[in-house]
C-alpha cells in the first residue's frame, strides 16, 4: 500500500481534436510545453484509489461538456479554466486540497500573474468554446512524476482542420492567442 498519499486520478480526454486545440492553447498561455495530458483532476492527492467506482463510472460512457471559461485563486496562484459538465462525474469526486468542492475543470493557464490570468480568461470567454467529449480514459498519476508519462500525440495539421471543418473554432484561435499574449510581454506582465 502506498502510504505517501501523492497519487492524482486523472480522467483524460484522448479525442486527438480537442486535446490538440487545449494542449496548444495552455502550452501558448503558459509560455511552455505541457507535461501532461489533456485532463481534469478528479481524485487526490491519496495513497491508492479504490476502483470500482471509476469502473462503473466508464462503463456508462457519459458525455463530457467541456464549456465556458472560469477562474479561481488558490493561495497566490490563478488557475485559469475551461468548466466541464458530466453526468455522475460527482460519483468518483474527492479532491480534499480543495475542500472537496466540486468544480470539474480543465485548467488552461496557473501561474502568479493575475494580469495574464485576466487576459487569458477574457480571451476564452470571447471564444465561447463548447465541445463534448466521448473518447476519455482514467489514469493514476504521481505528484512530482508527471514529466516521466508518456504524452498523446497527434498529427496537429489533421486535428486541427476537423475542428475547423465541424465549426468548433475559428481558424485564427492559436494565433490570436499567441498574439495576445505576445502583447501582453511586449508591454510587461507585472
Amino acid at each position: 500500500m502506498n502510504k505517501t498519499k501523492n497519487n492524482i486520478l486523472f480522467l483524460e480526454i484522448t479525442d486527438a481534436k480537442i486535446c490538440f486545440l487545449l494542449g496548444r492553447l495552455k502550452e501558448i498561455f503558459s509560455n511552455k510545453r505541457s507535461n501532461t495530458n489533456t485532463h481534469i483532476s478528479i481524485k487526490g492527492p491519496q495513497g491508492t484509489f479504490r476502483m470500482n467506482l471509476v469502473n462503473k463510472f466508464l462503463q456508462q460512457k457519459n458525455p463530457i461538456k467541456i464549456y465556458d471559461a472560469g477562474m479561481f485563486v488558490n493561495k497566490d496562484k490563478y488557475f485559469v479554466y475551461l468548466k466541464v459538465e458530466c453526468e455522475n462525474l460527482k460519483t468518483i469526486w474527492r479532491k480534499p486540497n480543495y475542500n472537496n468542492e466540486y468544480n470539474p475543470h480543465i485548467t488552461l493557464y496557473k501561474g502568479t500573474n493575475k494580469r495574464i490570468a485576466d487576459a487569458v480568461f477574457n480571451f476564452l470567454k470571447n471564444e465561447n468554446l463548447c465541445f463534448i467529449c466521448t473518447e476519455y480514459s482514467i489514469a493514476v498519476h504521481t505528484l512530482r512524476q508527471l514529466d516521466l508519462f508518456t504524452q498523446i500525440h497527434h498529427s496537429e495539421t489533421q486535428c486541427f482542420n476537423r475542428l475547423i471543418a465541424k465549426g468548433g473554432v475559428k481558424k485564427s484561435i492559436l494565433l490570436r492567442a499567441e498574439k495576445m499574449m505576445s502583447d501582453l510581454y511586449a508591454v510587461g506582465t507585472t
